[in-house]
């Protein structure tokens, strides 16, 4: 596993596309989070406001939270893939609902779909790995969360952060948004940090034409 550079990686929420809606709608695991967590992702007054703050449409701001802690990367998964998300301390009841549901998705696609296996192959690293190394942190209101992103991490280290506006996107959007980070677990970079590297748009257009197409 590569080093981490402790580089936050940021994007907007988008829409999710028919075809990564549909995957939610498959399959015992993903049907199962959706029955279990409907309660919390019914539309209610959270979910009814989203959309209307405001919106990032391709930021080139980077902004840098906290230095993760130090230490080992944790072990690697099996070739089947975690079935569960590791989660550190507490996430708001929403955000928590939406991440099981759209991890479950996010892990079965990496696992089947070989084109979405290649993006990680290219960076050396497995793509239920990647997953299996993920640990995720509630981002809470500060820092990439206060400018509109539903989800941040350190380039090559498994802590990923989750904000609000995570839990109100739509389930398939939120798949993408877990492989878009867990390529950056993996060790892509992006532009600017990377100025030869894609922005944090074409990365997600590429998840969702490589994995959900």
């Amino acid at each position: 596993m590569r080093e981490a550079n402790r580089k936050p990686a940021t994007r907007p929420g988008t829409v999710a596309t028919a075809a990564a809606h549909s995957r939610v709608l498959r399959g015992g695991s993903a049907l199962a989070a959706l029955l279990a967590c409907a309660l919390l992702l019914l539309p209610g007054p959270v979910a009814a406001q989203e959309g209307r703050g405001p919106r990032v449409q391709d930021p080139g701001w980077r902004p840098v939270p906290d230095t993760p802690p130090a230490g080992p990367l944790l072990v690697r998964g099996s070739q089947a893939g975690p079935a569960q998300p590791r989660i550190k301390g507490a996430l708001p009841p929403q955000v928590k609902c939406r991440l099981e549901q759209a991890f479950s998705v996010a892990v079965s696609t990496v696992r089947s779909n070989e084109r979405c296996q290649g993006l990680f192959a290219s960076l050396g690293l497995k793509g239920v790995d990647a997953f299996q190394l993920m640990l995720f942190f509630e981002g809470q209101d500060r820092g990439p969360c206060a400018k509109g992103a539903p989800a941040f991490n350190y380039y090559g280290h498994p802590l990923t952060g989750l904000c609000a506006s995570f839990g109100r996107l739509e389930a398939g959007e939120a798949a993408v948004q877990l492989i878009h980070e867990a390529l950056h677990v993996a060790g892509m970079n992006e532009f600017p940090n990377d100025p030869g590297g894609k922005t944090p748009s074409e990365i997600s257009r590429l998840v969702r034409y490589s994995c959900f197409r």
